[in-house]
Formats: C-alpha cells, structure tokens, sequence
C-alpha cells in the first residue's frame, strides 16, 4: 500500500507546534495536515475514472479526516514530529510507524487512492 496522500500531507506541517505538549496536535498542525491530504487526495481522485467534483470533495473530506483522527488517537505527537522530519529527509517511515500508518490508511479506505495498474 502507498503512503502517498498521507506522506505528503507529513510533509507539509514541517516544525509547526514544536512547543506544544507531547501528545497534543496543535490546531494549526491537524489545519495543515488537512489541508495537504486533501489536495493530495483531490489530485489523485480526480483522475479516477467517472468522478466528479463532488464525488471527489466528499471521498477526499471523508478520508482524511478519518486518517487524522486516528491518527491522532494512535500516534503519540512526538512520533508524529519524528515521521514527519524523516519524510523531509526523503526517507521512508519504517517499523512500528509505517506499520501504524499502513493501518490507519486501510481502515480509512486509503485503497481508494491507490492508482490502479
């Protein structure tokens, strides 16, 4: 399974909150990481054949909140910071994480997002 839509929403939130308690999502890190997932979501979506605008804002909201809220239930912040500084890196999430992650995008149906071959 890809860690596309949910690795670049990763990438977007860079240092943001770094001061806040360690297993809070500060507002503006779960705005951002919305934010990123769903531009990622909409793009790969919108190629999909027979979906339409609305089709694609609905599935993409639905996604991503789900991911960001289990996310946030299942992943301590400062796992979080690290994956994310690991990713801007270039690098893969490994072990625990990615395994955590990997499961957090099948429960939310992330095989949605997966191009097709």
């Amino acid at each position: 399974m890809s860690l596309r839509p949910a690795a670049a929403a990763l990438l977007a939130l860079a240092a943001l909150g770094a001061g806040c308690g360690k297993d809070e999502y500060p507002p503006k890190v779960r705005e951002n990481f919305t934010v990123a997932c769903l531009d990622s979501s909409k793009d790969t979506l919108s190629k999909m054949p027979g979906m339409g605008e609305a089709a694609v804002d609905k599935q993409a909201k639905t996604y991503c909140n789900c991911v960001l809220e289990k996310m946030v239930a299942k992943m301590p912040y400062k796992d979080f910071v690290e994956m994310n500084a690991a990713l801007e890196k270039g690098e893969s999430p490994t072990g625990a994480r990615a395994a955590l992650l990997e499961g957090i995008i099948a429960e939310c149906g992330g095989a949605a997002l997966e191009p097709k071959n």
